[in-house]
This record gives C-alpha cells, structure tokens and sequence, in this order.
C-alpha cells in the first residue's frame, strides 16, 4: 500500500527509511499544510516494510502523492514461469518445493493461482505458489527454481535410472551374485528424472550397480568380466 498525504503540503520529518519495519498507525512522516500552516502526520496503512520512498525534508507534495511504500512480507508469491508443453499437467493444488538455488532456505507449499492467457514474449504461462515469509528469508525480486509435482505413484522398488542398461535388446541391472555382478533382465513400470520403478526382476535387498554400470557391460563384452566389481 502508499502511504500518502491527506492535504498538500511542506515535509518538515522523516520519521522512517527504506527497509524499517512499521506497525499501523506509526508515523512515517510530518508535513505542514501549504493551505493552514498547520502540522500533520502521514502514517502506516498497516504492518510491514518499507520498500520506496522518494521524499526529502522541505519538499512540497501534492495530496495523494504516494510517500512511501509500504509491504507486507510476510508472505510473498513465487511466480513459475511454465513452458506451454507441460501447462497441461498443471492444476490448482499440486505439490511445489521452491528453492533459490544459491542454497537458502526451500519450501513447500501449492499451486494457488494459474494465470490464464500465455506471456507473449516468453511463451510460458505463470502459475503462482504463496510463500510462508515469516523469517523474512524471501526477498521480493530473487530467483527462484519451483518443482510440480504433477503424479505421484507409490512403489515397492525404486532404481536410480543411471543403474538400467540395454543388453541384447534387453532391459537389464547389473545385480551381484556369487560370481560377480551379471546383468540381470527386469521389468520396469513409472519413471520419473531420477528413478524407474522395478516391476520384476529384482528383489528387495539385492545388490546391484547404481552408477557406472556401461564399464561393466563394456568389460564384458571383452571377455574379462568376473569377479567383485566396485
């Protein structure tokens, strides 16, 4: 909100600068009216923080000229830039984790608010998560990187996807044996970035190579697969 001035007038104080916090009704500043000379206050619309102000003591003001700024931040919107391809999966209510990627704080909230036209320069519609800012860790203006979670689907074993491989038109996970790890066919079902679900094929508690698992198919192929890989 502004905080402006009832009646034009000469700024005689300031009683408030950028960033303080103030409580509604404390005076921001005094001004003296051009009309009766006589002093009066401009106050705080509510509680928050000072963002702008623009004034000097001495200057003339009009009535109406907003003075100050005033913010409440103690929550504030991420606003998520959504390429067109995936605004389809987005609804009202799902699962975000926002982060500023320059390892601050995260936080989880909803989807609140999907705009409804498209940005024309960037192609990409918004979709808005309110942010709990009662540390004040949020900074209006920041960068922020949101995940959607967009399905969810629970699952008995899960595998980093770096662990699958395909082996003679086979999906397989290298798993160990009492021989040395061999490659082993499974049955995979939902997949997201980061790991496949295991329908069949490999059993909770097994072993089995999570990374790096081409070198082993690469020594296999040269005869010379066997014994303890690490």
């Amino acid at each position: 909100a502004y905080a402006t001035p009832r009646y034009a007038g000469t700024i005689t104080s300031i009683k408030a600068r950028l960033a303080d916090q103030v409580r509604a009704g404390q005076v921001l500043a005094t001004l003296e009216s051009t009309e009766t000379l006589r002093p009066f206050e401009v106050t705080a619309p509510f509680d928050g923080t000072i963002v702008a102000y623009e004034i000097t003591p001495g200057e003339t003001v009009e009535a109406g000229k907003p003075l100050f700024t005033v913010a409440d931040l103690s929550a504030v919107w991420a606003d998520l830039q959504i390429y067109q391809r995936d605004l389809n999966k987005i609804r009202n209510g799902l699962p975000v984790t926002i982060v500023n990627g320059h390892g601050g704080p995260s936080f989880s909230g909803t989807i609140t608010y999907i705009a409804p036209t498209i940005n024309e320069q960037t192609r990409t519609g918004l979709a808005r998560v309110i942010v709990d800012n009662a540390s004040g860790e949020w900074r209006p203006g920041q960068f922020v990187k949101g995940t959607v979670t967009t399905e969810e689907h629970p699952v008995d074993i899960a595998i980093p996807r770096t662990a699958v491989l395909t082996d003679e038109g086979q999906t397989v996970v290298f798993v160990q044996t009492n021989q040395g790890f061999a490659p082993r066919p499974v049955v995979l079902g939902h997949s997201d970035r980061t790991f496949h679900e295991v329908k069949d094929g490999l059993a909770a508690g097994e072993t089995f190579v999570a990374r790096n698992a081409i070198s082993l198919k690469a020594e296999m192929g040269k005869g010379a697969f066997g014994g303890h890989v690490h």
